[in-house]
């Protein structure tokens, strides 16, 4: 996942930016780099993981079905990505939705009668029909660009972004990697249990509206320069933005506990461990 270097976050700032500013040749430039860079190394990380799982698991099957996945995950997040400059969140909420649903209802459908592999299917499956559903609304339109400095340029570009994004992500990896390594099966079932509920709560407070404030703030940011101030538009929804969070996780905090109590009992240990994170 790592393996993009965060382009698309360097996308998200750099194209509400020159929008902003109607600077069409930067708009041309960025998109046209920014889309190959990602899609080339995403194609190189498909392979490189196809080929460390062929050698791991010994099986072709798995190792095509992983690769595959990875590249139709990345594609389904660059119309994410792209749907989100243009301001289109209403689509993209309904695309992520759909992603969801879709994958939802396959695994309970498939997993049973086909087995553990038959999830790579509906995944790959889930992502084709969201890309498909982000394309019909905001289509992707872009010139291939194989010039090897504007790659690394643009990737130098995303790495600050990069930084913070991914140290977080790393930071869970390690959490679940020492657990799994150091600790017994019911520890890490605790902690894998509310480890999830944490994920699904941080994805509506803050990280849905983190998503349209931040290409937001880049699109009125890049007025600075015309003596205006753009940001005086989005005090009441920064205000509202911070409120609803911070009423949510503490609403959180104080009532997980009841919560897994009541209707989670087999997994009131994992309560302290809900708190912490």
């Amino acid at each position: 996942q790592f393996f993009d270097f965060g382009i698309l976050l360097a996308l998200e700032r750099d194209i509400p930016h020159f929008q902003s500013r109607q600077d069409v040749p930067s708009l041309k430039r960025v998109t046209d780099i920014g889309w190959s860079s990602f899609f080339i190394l995403s194609l190189i990380g498909s392979i490189i993981l196809g080929i460390v799982t062929f050698f791991v698991f010994k099986s072709l099957v798995t190792a095509l079905l992983l690769g595959f996945y990875l590249i139709t995950d990345k594609l389904y997040r660059a119309y994410d990505c792209l749907s989100r400059t243009q301001f289109k969140y209403r689509w993209n909420g309904v695309g992520e939705l759909i992603l969801a649903a879709a994958s939802l209802a396959l695994i309970w459908y498939a997993l049973p009668r086909f087995g553990m592999q038959s999830i790579f299917f509906t995944l790959i499956f889930s992502s084709l029909i969201s890309t498909w559903f982000f394309h019909k609304r905001c289509p992707l339109q872009f010139h291939w660009s194989f010039n090897l400095k504007q790659y690394r340029h643009i990737i130098k570009e995303a790495l600050t972004l990069a930084a913070v994004y991914y140290s977080y992500e790393l930071f869970q990896m390690i959490a679940l990697t020492v657990l799994a390594w150091k600790s017994d099966v019911v520890t890490l079932g605790y902690f894998a249990f509310v480890f999830r509920i944490y994920q699904m709560c941080l994805s509506i407070f803050p990280a849905v509206m983190a998503d349209v404030m931040r290409t937001r703030m880049y699109f009125h940011s890049a007025r600075l320069r015309n003596g205006e101030d753009p940001f005086r538009k989005l005090f009441i929804a920064l205000g509202m933005y911070t409120g609803l969070t911070v009423s949510f996780w503490l609403l959180t905090y104080v009532g997980a506990g009841w919560g897994i109590r009541q209707f989670f009992p087999h997994y009131v240990e994992s309560t302290q461990a809900l708190i912490v994170l």
